[in-house]
């Protein structure tokens, strides 16, 4: 278990935040030898989020139990979240059969100051899925929950929580909870590898002030970064993969301004109302004699390139 409560040691008010009388630790530090299981808690955390957000027919689930104890081969794996989503408190979790690529249980509770409120409780009877929901629903929301429930019964590798939010539930109250809880996935949930790529550009580069702002930050960090430059780019004239070009599309659907990079040099593309805006993005040094010169950001170091993941998030 991993847990950002603070505990009665931590008396400094400036290592933790009080939220509804809970006091939570502003940040946490994992450390130990090589190959103690640091990355796989991070991967713990990472995977059961792809779940939620992908279904467990889309992602790959093969070899994910626990392989050192061949016993362990069809021990459910379950994961489990206590959260803080739209002031509200859930506990939300299910459990897995990794070895045939299926959700045995599901669960979301609220959590109350002194007691749990049951929202909905998913398991098998019969071979098939049941969903208990443990709301007060008006007669026409329960016919639709019915409804979603009976639709439901014979899927073994979509959370439920996931489905509710395909659906459109916008115009009933009964499913804030819901929709809290999968936000705090979607929106709330950040995980970075060593891997991944930085976003700190995302805006930065489209926003003088910030631009200003972050440059001073980097000044601090002694990066040698004199200041964030950017180049608007005639997108009639830019001319990149197909491939590319569908996934930035797909992605600019769900974000104003996504960052990438092609052939080392980075770029941002901005949505606006009425069309979109590409620009080139450099990091400006001063040579020895006084003179500008832009870097890409591929040629910065990693840890330059983690400042500006610690600064967007």
């Amino acid at each position: 278990m991993f847990s950002l409560v603070a505990n009665k040691e931590r008396r400094k008010k400036s290592h933790y935040k009080s939220v509804q009388g809970v006091n939570i630790l502003k940040s946490s530090i994992i450390y130990g030898a090589n190959a103690s299981g640091k990355s796989n808690l991070i991967k713990a955390i990472y995977f059961p989020q792809q779940v939620v957000l992908k279904g467990l027919d889309r992602i790959d689930s093969s070899n994910r139990h626990f392989r050192l104890d061949e016993n362990r081969i069809n021990t459910p794996t379950i994961f489990n979240f206590e959260i803080k989503s739209n002031n509200k408190f859930y506990s939300y979790g299910f459990a897995l059969q990794l070895n045939k690529s299926i959700i045995i249980e599901e669960w979301l509770y609220e959590i109350g100051e002194k007691k749990e409120r049951k929202i909905f409780e998913r398991f098998i009877e019969d071979g098939e899925h049941k969903i208990e929901i443990g709301l007060k629903l008006r007669k026409t929301v329960k016919i639709r929950f019915d409804v979603y429930s009976i639709d439901f019964k014979n899927s073994n590798t979509i959370l439920f929580l996931s489905e509710i939010n395909r659906k459109s539930i916008d115009d009933f109250p009964e499913a804030i909870d819901f929709k809290n809880v999968y936000d705090w996935f979607e929106n709330k949930l950040t995980v970075l590898f060593p891997i991944t790529k930085y976003a700190g550009l995302n805006f930065i580069g489209d926003d003088n002030t910030m631009s200003n702002v972050f440059s001073e930050f980097l000044d601090i960090f002694q990066t040698g970064i004199n200041n964030i430059t950017s180049e608007e780019i005639n997108i009639e004239q830019f001319d990149i993969p197909k491939e590319i070009k569908d996934d930035l599309v797909e992605k600019i659907k769900k974000e104003k301004t996504i960052f990438f990079g092609i052939n080392g040099i980075t770029y941002s593309l901005k949505k606006t109302k009425d069309n979109y805006k590409i620009k080139k993005i450099g990091l400006e040094h001063l040579s020895n004699n006084g003179s500008k010169i832009v870097f890409d950001f591929d040629n910065e170091s990693d840890g330059t390139q983690r400042l500006f993941d610690k600064f967007a998030l």
